[in-house]
């Protein structure tokens, strides 16, 4: 029996390119997104389809929404429609000088993370 194992990139590490992809202040697909992030961290096709073990969605297309999800919380980017998203002025201003990774430190100096956060501990 062969075991695979397959190392995806952290929610934190998809952040930063994720919302590097909207700086051109377009709407943009989640699932183009996931595509595109798929080729920048070379994952192959076997990687891309992998479904999560609860099933029903593929991993990696799950890791880049939750990182959608906690870029909205930060207010670095909004949902016009579902499935979609576009980058706010809040993350051009963070794109002018980005820091090395979008990590849960990072980001907890906007209030709207930090109320996030809490009310997600509880």
């Amino acid at each position: 029996m062969c075991i695979l194992f397959v190392t995806y990139p952290p929610e934190s590490k998809i952040r930063l390119p994720l919302l590097s992809l909207a700086k051109d202040k377009k709407i943009h697909s989640v699932l183009d997104a996931e595509k595109s992030l798929a080729n920048r961290f070379k994952l192959s096709n076997s990687e891309r389809s992998r479904i999560k073990k609860s099933g029903g969605e593929r991993l990696f297309l799950h890791r880049v929404r939750w990182s959608r999800t906690i870029l909205k919380y930060a207010k670095l980017i909004e949902d016009p429609k579902l499935g979609y998203y576009k980058i706010t002025p809040r993350g051009l201003k963070v794109l002018n000088n980005p820091p090395s990774v979008l990590n849960d430190s990072f980001l907890s100096k906007f209030p709207e993370f930090r109320k996030w956060r809490r009310r997600d501990k509880k």
